[in-house]
């Protein structure tokens, strides 16, 4: 039987992260990662052996009822194709704007030293 387990951890960019994770004999076969300051996810994974059998949306679930509905998919024109398949399947609503991107839209002056 999986068990989905909560914890807090630090995902790619220092960003702090709800962390729900599902095991099975042992293994991690899912995981979703959501920002503590803002909702979005950033991350979702499947192992591929267990993948389209419903793992993600369980996450995707789990964390909306544990964080009261404040969840958030990133914005469509920021997501992979797979994860546009996995915010149309799993449902909710979509953050406006996505934080990791903000350096994109700065003024020039600021971006001077991301040549």
């Amino acid at each position: 039987t999986p068990t989905i387990t909560r914890t807090r951890e630090t995902a790619d960019g220092g960003i702090d992260c709800h962390t729900w994770r599902t095991t099975l004999d042992g293994r991690t076969i899912a995981e979703l990662l959501v920002a503590t300051s803002t909702g979005e996810i950033q991350w979702v994974w499947t192992g591929e052996d267990h993948r389209y059998q419903g793992h993600a949306t369980t996450l995707y679930r789990r964390a909306a009822t544990d964080l009261c509905g404040a969840i958030y998919h990133a914005p469509a024109w920021h997501r992979t194709d797979e994860g546009n398949g996995f915010a149309h399947s799993a449902g909710g609503p979509a953050i406006d704007t996505c934080t990791c991107c903000t350096h994109l839209f700065a003024a020039p002056e600021d971006n001077e030293d991301r040549d």
